[in-house]
This record gives C-alpha cells, structure tokens and sequence, in this order.
C-alpha cells in the first residue's frame, strides 16, 4: 500500500517470520556507572551459538582497552585512555596529582554485587526487523511491533588491580553473571575489560579519601552532597554520598570515607522517547532502567607472580596466535551440538616492568557460515593471562590451592606440574578452565575454558609469536 504522510509507522502486509531467538548474556556490568544490561532470557533454555562462542573466546582472555602504539614505560602513566577513563578529573582535576589510596596494590580485588532491570512505560515497542510489517515512510525501514516487556539480572562484578603507578593504575575485571540460584548460584563469567585510569579514582570505583575530606556538604533542588552512616548488612559505613536529581533520571553513589571505595549506587534513567508512532496510537515511552551496586569486600587475590615483573622477553614481544576450536553443546539437548575452528590473535601495546595493554582478535567459522570477526582489547601483568614471571613458577606443586574466592567460590590451584610446564586451573559453579604454561620463560602455551551455562568449551593452543 502507498506510504502514509507524516513520521508514523504504516501497516504494509502481514509477513509471519518466525526466528529462533535465544539469549545467554547480553550486556556489560560496571558497578562504578552502574551499568548493568542482563537479558530476562538468561533462565530459558534456549542458547544463540553465534552469542555464546563470542563468550567463549570473550572469556578466554578479557579485556576492554583501546590500545595504542607499542611504547616502553615503567609504570602505567596518565595518558588519554587513563583520562577518559576517570570522571573523577571533571570535577576534581587535582585528582591528576594524587597517589591511589594505600590499600590500593597489585592483586587487590574489589567485588560488588548488582542487579539491573527494566521497567515498561509503554504498551508495546517498534523493533527494526526487515520483514516488519510497519514502515517508516521517512526512511523505508520496517519494523514489528512487539508487546513492551521488563527484564532484570543480577551478578558480582571483580575489579583486580594489575599495577599501581605514580598518578595510574592499570586494572582489568570480570562480571559473573547468577544463571541459577542457589549455594553457591551457578554463574556465566563474562570480560569487563582492562585499561588505565587515574589512581585516584579510575571510574567510579573509588575517590581518594583526601578529596572526600575537603568536600563540603551541599544542597540544591536537584544536587546535594551529604555525610552520613550507611548500612549493608551488620556492616555500617560513614560515608559521603552525592545525588543528582534530573527529568526522568535519578542516580546516587555513597563513599567510605576512611578508605575512598564505593559503598552503593543506584542509576535510574529513562530511554529516549522515539519520533515513531503507529496510526491513532500516541508515541511509546521508553523503558525505565534502574541499575544498583552494592560493596561485598576488598581482598587480595592470590596468583602467583602478581607482586612480580614481566619476564624480560616481553619487551620485545609484538604478537601471539593461538589456534584450536570450540565445542558447543546445548545445555538442556546434549543432541544439539556443533564444533568450529577458532583462532585468536593478540597484538601487544604500551607496556612496562608489570603491565602491559593488548588487543585481541578473534575468529570463528560455523561450517557453511562466513568468518566472525571480533576484536577485544585488555590488560595483563605478570601475574596471569599471558605470562606469569617464571621466578614466581620454581616452587609451585601439583594440587597446590593458590587461591578461593569467597563470593565466587571459584579455587585456582596447580593442576600439573613438571619441569618443562605448570598447568594452572580453575574451578567454580557453572566455570572451570586450565592454563599452561613454560615453567622457563612463564609464556602461556594453551587454554582451556568452559562453561556449563553456555555449553561452550574452547581450547586454544599457542601458534607462534612475533
């Protein structure tokens, strides 16, 4: 039928198009800006292969960092990427000069808990699809119109610190998504990322106490400072808590004032309202997103080789490649399954004597399906991921425990050892995975992950190196 005047969406024909989709995960959890975009479809048993091997190879090594050309520096520095990855400096921009708070080192982890959801405000939404049966007479786009629907999630997120600096520090984290409930709940490990970030406050993740100190408490009708106690569980902390009132949005974040980290934030914001409408219906609001960070605890992480060096040949390192495969099989229809070559390519960037920034990337290829390409960015140190300072591997043994994480209750430990190679694993509900090393140079020789929730189990080995 002819286009309708004006920006509605007009009905062209009924065209029944039924696609099987299914989600694991969809999102990225960042406690400090309270991002957290879990998909409601995380407890059905249904899996999108394409999604879960971009988890699998995600997962293998994780990272989010854009990576600049190779340069050689001691410690991480305040480049562009730690600016742009620190707030903090828009409000405080003497926080440039500051050191991270003492407690802050290499291995210590922050973890939190959150959760995220979404609330409808509309009857129904207009999704893209390119057999929709409404148009866009502007643009020519189609698109179906679907019943609006709420969605929500919740999981811990782990910031592991892997170098402190003057005024920076390089830091990576993994979110561990709550598939199951349960004691312990069954979880999906999925990269955050690594990158740098001022020491005093990279993201939201804390804020220098001494900043805290000299902030005056504040009030207007829509921002205000406040100092108060705040209470998680038995625990209760005397806190600096900012709030930002704002048309549709509301978002909050609390401070410990003795040690600077994140107590609590809550974010609610709503999604743009969109110009389409359907004939003699009003325009849809967009959802209602709310988002809320809790602190669980600050350890140290037990991995060897975490307070050491990199080993000297990573100086000169510009590349490794693995090659190996993935294997997928359905969960709840071990029926359907399916395996597909993979290959990963990490090329390395800025580095120094206990950090260094990579890219990653990957390529997998389903059997009658083009190449998927995607590309990953990260952090690591001599502590894991890539290398591990061989001086930190002599006196490792076979079936040593060298790390328990008591909100994940994932256990690293040494699965093999002999004089040529050390294989180091890992063990937690829904996660398990294996990574070998040289015991001579400390440079990862293959990886092993799996995944129980996804059905994915990848398996890497070292190619060469550049």
């Amino acid at each position: 039928m002819r286009l309708w005047a004006g920006h509605c969406a007009v009905q062209t024909h009924f065209l029944e198009n039924v696609m099987l989709y299914s989600a694991g995960f969809a999102g990225r959890f960042f406690p400090v800006s309270c991002r957290l975009m879990l998909n409601s479809a995380l407890s059905t048993r249904r899996f999108l292969p394409g999604l879960c091997r971009l988890l699998a190879l995600g997962t293998v090594l994780c990272g989010v960092l854009l990576v600049s050309t190779p340069a050689r520096g001691q410690e991480p520095q305040l480049d562009e990427h730690a600016f742009a990855n620190s707030p903090l400096l828009m409000m405080s921009p003497e926080a440039a000069k500051l050191p991270a708070p003492d407690w802050i080192k290499p291995g210590t982890r922050i973890t939190f808990y959150g959760m995220a959801g979404t609330t409808p405000q509309g009857g129904y939404t207009l999704d893209k699809d390119a057999n929709g049966e409404w148009e866009d007479p502007s643009t020519g786009e189609r698109y179906s119109k679907n019943e609006a629907v709420g969605s929500g999630g919740h999981g811990f997120s782990q910031w592991d610190i892997i170098a402190v600096g003057k005024h920076a520090v390089a830091l990576t984290a993994n979110m561990y998504t709550i598939i199951h409930p349960g004691q312990p709940p069954q979880l999906l490990q999925t990269p955050l990322g690594g990158w740098t970030g001022v020491a005093a406050g990279p993201a939201d993740l804390w804020v220098h106490p001494d900043l805290l100190q000299k902030a005056q408490q504040f009030h207007t009708n829509k921002f205000f400072i406040l100092r108060g106690n705040y209470a998680i569980g038995d625990r209760n902390y005397s806190c600096l808590c900012t709030v930002n009132r704002g048309q549709g949005s509301y978002s909050s974040y609390a401070y410990d004032l003795k040690s600077g980290v994140l107590i609590s934030s809550t974010v609610t914001s709503s999604a743009q309202i969109t110009p389409l409408y359907l004939p003699n219906e009003e325009v849809q609001p967009g959802n209602m997103q709310t988002t809320i960070a809790k602190f669980i605890s600050v350890r140290q992480f037990k991995m060897p080789g975490i307070d050491g060096k990199n080993p000297p040949w990573v100086r000169t390192l510009r590349a490794m490649h693995f090659v190996g495969q993935c294997q997928y099989v359905n969960p709840y229809d071990a029926n359907i399954r399916m395996n597909f070559p993979a290959r990963i390519d990490i090329v390395l960037g800025k580095r120094g004597d206990n950090w260094c920034a990579y890219t990653l990337k990957k390529v997998t290829q389903v059997q009658g399906a083009p190449p998927e390409e995607a590309t990953l960015n990260g952090m690591c140190g001599p502590g894991g991921a890539l290398w591990i300072d061989p001086a930190a591997l002599v006196n490792l043994q076979p079936r040593q425990v060298l790390d328990e994480d008591p909100v994940t209750h994932i256990r690293t430990y040494v699965a093999d050892a002999d004089p040529a190679k050390i294989a180091i694993a890992t063990e937690g509900p829904g996660i398990s995975g294996q990574a070998v090393y040289n015991r001579q140079n400390g440079m990862l020789q293959m990886i092993l992950s799996r995944q129980s929730s996804s059905g994915i189990t990848t398996t890497l080995q070292l190619e060469g190196t550049e």
